[in-house]
């Protein structure tokens, strides 16, 4: 079968293919710029007028690539942090309606209607992407958070909160965020409303 390839293309080819992929199944490396919960510091019970997200990113795949999560709601892109492989994010916010987005090679979003006093799980899903991952975010249901797969999540994954070094990368990669949110937002509006809702987290999603 032919490739289309000559024998240098084909070898530049196959080498950057072969890097790809050493990325995507490489070993994990949670993000130095976030640092471990101190357990007397978890606190996933909301308080009054609150709601608790919690970004959980289970995967070892594409480990070595960081995934952070905003709050795009206002239209302002506010951070919540860096989802490394093998850890998980709280937010604290309103109740009511959010938009979230993940960012890694590209963006991708979720849609949420919080409700108060609530707190809720969202998957951070790697995916391949053309030189490093690629991250989706999809709603845990109420109905699967009393399944042994998702206890088992919240089990390895640990509690990582933000520092000074996170909020600085936040405000340093400004331009890069935005530009990936203006590009691939239109994306998403361009689903279908069955896709959309597939990716919206409920209010009785919460616990």
């Amino acid at each position: 079968m032919k490739t289309g390839y000559g024998p240098i293309s084909s070898s530049i080819y196959v080498i950057a293919l072969g890097c790809i992929i050493l990325l995507m199944g490489g070993c994990a490396a949670i993000s130095p710029r976030m640092s471990p919960m101190p357990a007397q510091e978890i606190s996933i019970k909301p308080q009054s007028g609150e709601s608790i997200v919690i970004f959980i990113r289970p995967s070892l795949y594409g480990g070595a690539v960081q995934a952070t999560a905003f709050d795009i709601t206002d239209g302002d892109n506010k951070f919540i942090g860096i989802v490394s492989a093998q850890t998980k994010v709280v937010y604290k916010t309103k109740p009511g309606r959010r938009m979230f987005m993940i960012i890694g090679e590209s963006a991708d979003f979720l849609e949420a209607n919080l409700g108060p006093q609530k707190t809720y799980y969202v998957l951070v899903r790697p995916r391949m992407g053309w030189w490093k991952a690629r991250f989706s975010l999809s709603p845990i249901r109420k109905a699967d958070q009393a399944g042994k797969e998702f206890q088992d999540w919240l089990t390895k994954c640990q509690f990582m909160a933000n520092t000074d070094a996170s909020y600085q990368w936040a405000r340093e990669n400004e331009e890069s965020i935005t530009q990936k949110k203006e590009k691939y937002l239109p994306v998403w509006n361009s689903k279908s409303a069955e896709a959309r809702m597939e990716a919206t987290l409920l209010e009785e999603d919460g616990i």
